[in-house]
């Protein structure tokens, strides 16, 4: 005992030493105090497609494992008294929890926490609070896991991902903000393609690309595990009209290759007009509605007159038209006045 005291004696003595130091030199005291220990949580995961989505399928989360740091982490100064222990965990958006299946509670470590935990409860189904029970705070560190605890996507899109955190807590030490559980959202089933990009294009030239995407039944970007060729059409008479690669090659058909989701071509036309683009496919997906086209008419090049080919003497005959044309013989403008003589 007074060794105890003589020791707590030298202590306080330095550190009067080490102010007074400080207070005649100028310099400043940093104190520094170890880091408590503190909970932690082992993620459990869970993922589900927007088709289980639309059916309002559940899915079971891998189990989570829930630790002290130090054995006084929870229950503090032994406060284990009833719901005074607790952490709640929040969904993220676009997912909730089967409500009507309480998760399995399950001690796995420790000297203090109860073998039987009180019921968890569900305070909406975005929100869960589970609240420990248990004595003491010495002897070995206590945990914990949670499994059966069942989630579900809420929309088919967008696609919704995150995680399921601990957004409070009482008497357990570094419980708030802790990942409990990680949700993946993913797209349902190839059933459909879609087109999108350019929309127009210049007589003569190749238009900027055109992609055919695969997609499941709500719009989401997928793959399927084999290759898809689609061949498209454009519902332009012109002789002169052709789809083509990126690189600017004629071809009639494209691949969206096993395991990607879309593929890219050209449109060429040298007759000016509106059109629509069409697609089919060799695997059963709903093929996009036709897709507007329009092509211009390439810069003015050259007149044409067109009217009558003979007149009456002494009368005038009906009308000629002087025609601004392009290249390809497409009626065009210019951003000036054309004087004709």
């Amino acid at each position: 005992m007074v060794a105890r005291a003589r020791a707590a004696s030298r202590r306080r003595k330095a550190v009067a030493t080490l102010i007074a130091l400080a207070l005649a030199t100028g310099c400043a005291l940093v104190y520094v105090e170890m880091a408590r220990a503190a909970t932690t949580a082992g993620a459990g995961s869970a993922s589900a497609t927007a088709d289980q989505a639309n059916a309002g399928t559940f899915v079971t989360v891998t189990t989570i494992t829930v630790a002290e740091g130090a054995n006084n982490d929870w229950g503090k100064n032994g406060n284990w008294g009833a719901g005074t222990t607790n952490v709640t965990l929040q969904t993220p958006t676009g997912w909730e929890f089967d409500t009507a299946t309480a998760p399995t509670l399950t001690k796995t470590a420790g000297a203090n926490l109860n073998a039987t935990f009180p019921a968890s409860t569900y305070d909406s189904s975005t929100s869960l609070t589970i609240a420990l029970a248990g004595s003491g705070i010495s002897g070995a560190n206590d945990a914990f896991t949670i499994t059966n605890l069942r989630v579900r996507p809420t929309s088919t899109s967008p696609l919704n991902s995150g995680p399921v955190v601990s957004t409070g807590a009482a008497q357990m030490n570094g419980a708030i903000g802790l990942t409990f559980a990680d949700l993946t959202e993913t797209a349902g089933a190839a059933a459909r393609l879609a087109l999108s990009g350019a929309t127009s294009s210049t007589a003569g030239a190749n238009s900027a690309a055109i992609t055919a995407t695969i997609t499941d039944n709500y719009g989401n970007t997928t793959t399927r595990g084999s290759n898809t060729i689609i061949t498209p059409s454009s519902s332009s008479t012109s002789g002169t009209k052709a789809f083509k690669t990126t690189g600017g090659t004629p071809q009639a058909t494209f691949t969206i290759t096993s395991g990607t989701s879309s593929v890219s071509f050209l449109y060429y036309d040298e007759t000016a007009g509106s059109y629509s683009t069409s697609l089919t496919n060799d695997a059963s997906l709903s093929d996009p509605a036709p897709y507007g086209f329009s092509v211009a008419a390439d810069a003015a090049t050259k007149i044409a007159i067109a009217g009558p080919s003979s007149a009456t003497a002494g009368q005038d005959s009906t009308a000629f038209t002087a025609t601004l044309q392009d290249q390809f013989d497409n009626a065009t403008t210019r951003g000036s006045n054309t004087i004709v003589t």
